[in-house]
């Protein structure tokens, strides 16, 4: 991929049923594994990192999907 991906519109207005809102989360997530695949790599700091930005786009998306002090974990 060249071209920048806008972010703010999507996940503002992120709608799961719209296949171009899911093929866009699916482009970033192809970004990140091409550009940090250390963000994923076990037991690493980047991990937690990505698990708890993972876990605030859900609560955003789905709010009260995530419960207790460490909601980000489940």
């Amino acid at each position: 991929m060249s071209r920048p991906i806008p972010a703010g519109d999507y996940v503002e207005h992120f709608d799961p049923e719209l296949a171009h809102h899911r093929a866009w989360l699916e482009a970033v997530l192809e970004r990140l594994i091409t550009h940090e695949p250390q963000a994923l790599q076990e037991g690493g700091t980047l991990r937690m990192c990505f698990s708890s930005s993972c876990a605030m786009l859900l609560a955003f998306l789905k709010p009260g999907v995530l419960t207790g002090s460490n909601g980000d974990d489940q």
